[in-house]
């Protein structure tokens, strides 16, 4: 009889033992909070960027039907994302192998100067990159230097898990970001995110995807006075971890005159970096190729080439690009919009945009604005609360835009318009 309540309690026993159906081998929500907790002693000192990841991939392995995503601990994940295997620094790439799938994590630069600058990209990548978003800034949370996993955007809020209140007795789950310790995001200057998964069946991430090697916000010379400097400006990025980027300069022989490269390790990379080693002011007079090149884990590619010239005495460059115009006939009461950007190899000194009535002698303008903006770049869009055409009478106009650089004076539009 004895040993027959021994088989039963050993059996009430296993039974109680095992996993439930419901908790770590089941797949549940994304906005479930379990999936963000993690336990106390799983948690170092630090380990906030580290804890992001790992709530990211958990995300990743969830969507991937993992029901093993509970075992994705830190300590697991801290052998290959931290620098030396054992710490609380994490790499700017690496990958992460778990239940047969592996995860590809890139980081980048968060671009923007300013908070909603810095939101409209944010929401650009969650757009891209479904897993979510490892936020981090110094001195971004009321600690200092934090990080937190961006899951989406809704109305203008992020919402984020945040490890601050979600590890050991705590477990909040998903919140506003201004429920997170972090602050304004415009204290937030970089990003991890998972950029490709081998294993399983999403076939956007598979390995065989084709790279989209690519650059975006470029700024290049045009013409330059001898001995002159020139600022450049892009971001390289690619669905694949980047190897190099390289940007040159050559002669019209084909000669390297300057070139520095860089090898980012991340999917992102910001050109200014490299800033401080293409010296223009060290060339001499004549014509030249500026070229900006990369690879990545995929392929190879000349994103970006264009001839300048270096002179002694450059000619101003100075144009409007992207400019809009008045048909011939505007419907009196319809609005138009300003739009065009000012541009010159010289410091643009002043721009100035009228309307003016084609049977007033004098001159004089009917609607005007006018800016000073000592810059090699002016968007006129910012005159077009001021340029009121939909308050024009019918009549005949004229629309005229004028600028003046360092170098030289010049009307960039002038059109005559009629509102009927």
């Amino acid at each position: 009889m004895k040993r027959i309540c021994s088989v039963l309690l050993l059996i009430v026993i296993a039974v109680f033992s095992a996993p439930s159906a419901g908790f770590a081998a089941s797949v549940p929500s994304l906005d479930d909070a379990v999936v963000y907790h993690i336990s106390e002693n799983d948690y170092r000192s630090g380990d906030c960027v580290l804890t992001a990841c790992n709530y990211m991939i958990r995300r990743a392995a969830i969507m991937r039907k993992s029901h093993l995503w509970s075992t994705i601990t830190n300590a697991k994940l801290r052998k290959s994302a931290t620098v030396g295997g054992n710490s609380s620094s994490v790499k700017n790439a690496y990958y992460f192998t778990h239940d047969g799938i592996r995860y590809t994590i890139g980081s980048g630069s968060l671009t923007g100067d300013n908070a909603n600058e810095k939101k409209a990209v944010l929401a650009s990548l969650l757009n891209k990159y479904r897993y979510g978003i490892v936020v981090y800034g110094s001195n971004a949370a009321s600690s200092g230097s934090h990080a937190v996993l961006a899951v989406s955007m809704k109305n203008n809020t992020v919402y984020a898990a945040d490890a601050a209140f979600n590890t050991g007795e705590e477990n909040a789950g998903i919140q506003k970001w201004n429920n997170t310790i972090m602050k304004s995001i415009s204290k937030c200057t970089k990003f991890w995110c998972i950029t490709e998964v081998s294993g399983g069946s999403d076939s956007a991430e598979s390995g065989n995807a084709k790279s989209t090697l690519r650059i975006s916000g470029i700024r290049a010379p045009e013409a330059l006075k001898k001995g002159s400097g020139f600022s450049i400006k892009g971001i390289v990025e690619s669905n694949y971890p980047l190897r190099t980027v390289t940007v040159m300069v050559k002669d019209k022989n084909g000669k390297t005159m300057i070139s520095k490269q860089a090898k980012p390790e991340g999917w992102s990379y910001d050109l200014t970096r490299l800033d401080p080693y293409i010296k223009f002011g060290s060339l001499d007079n004549g014509t030249y190729k500026y070229i900006v090149k990369a690879e990545d884990a995929k392929k190879s590619k000349t994103l970006y080439k264009t001839a300048f010239s270096v002179n002694t005495k450059a000619k101003s460059t100075l144009k409007i690009v992207s400019a809009s115009v008045p048909g011939d006939k505007l419907e009196k009461g319809k609005a138009f919009s300003v739009k065009g950007i000012v541009k010159s190899n010289y410091r643009i000194l002043s721009v100035k945009a009228s309307i003016t009535s084609s049977s007033d002698s004098s001159g004089k303008a009917l609607y005007k604005s006018s800016a000073e903006p000592e810059s090699k770049s002016y968007n006129i869009n910012k005159f077009d609360s001021e340029l009121k055409f939909s308050k024009l009478k019918k009549g005949k106009y004229v629309y005229k835009v004028s600028a003046k650089d360092d170098k030289k004076s010049k009307i960039l539009i002038r059109k005559t318009f009629t509102v009927k």
